[in-house]
């Protein structure tokens, strides 16, 4: 009985393991020549993209690359303190009554942008900054 139990479980991880997508070669080439210093990398792949998440000079970042291996984007949480200061300007008006929930940069070939969830008891607020302003993405009323 151990024998057969040792056997199914080998071939289910050999099963799951020849199913499993490989990361793209590109992904890997970009990502070990811009993030050569990067440790604790795991890597998702889904259906169109390619996950890279790991810890750069202390800090818990996230790459994004396309299906074909092309870098997208580089993510990382950050605290209001590290935004722009013409942003953080600009966020206290937005920012009334609200708590902030979330905040992350995204830096990408184009540009660096920045997404900020605010919330109270009744709405979820979802801006995008452009420039030295938030504009609003997505607005979400709580049940």
């Amino acid at each position: 009985m151990t024998r057969l139990l040792l056997i199914f479980a080998l071939v289910a991880s050999l099963t799951s393991f020849a199913n499993e997508k490989k990361v793209s070669p590109a992904a890997l080439a970009y990502f070990n020549h811009s993030f050569k210093q990067a440790t604790e990398v795991e890597w998702s792949v889904g259906d169109h993209f390619y996950k890279a998440n790991f810890v750069l000079n202390s800090q818990h970042l996230t790459a994004f690359f396309s299906g074909d291996g092309e870098f997208l984007a580089v993510t990382r949480n950050i605290s209001p303190l590290q935004l722009p200061v013409n942003l953080q300007t600009s966020l206290k008006k937005q920012q009334e009554g609200l708590w902030i929930t979330s905040l992350f940069e995204v830096a990408s070939e184009t540009g660096t942008t920045y997404y900020i969830t605010l919330e109270d008891a009744d709405v979820k607020l979802v801006y995008t900054s452009s420039h030295s302003s938030w504009n609003l993405y997505q607005r979400l009323a709580k049940s």
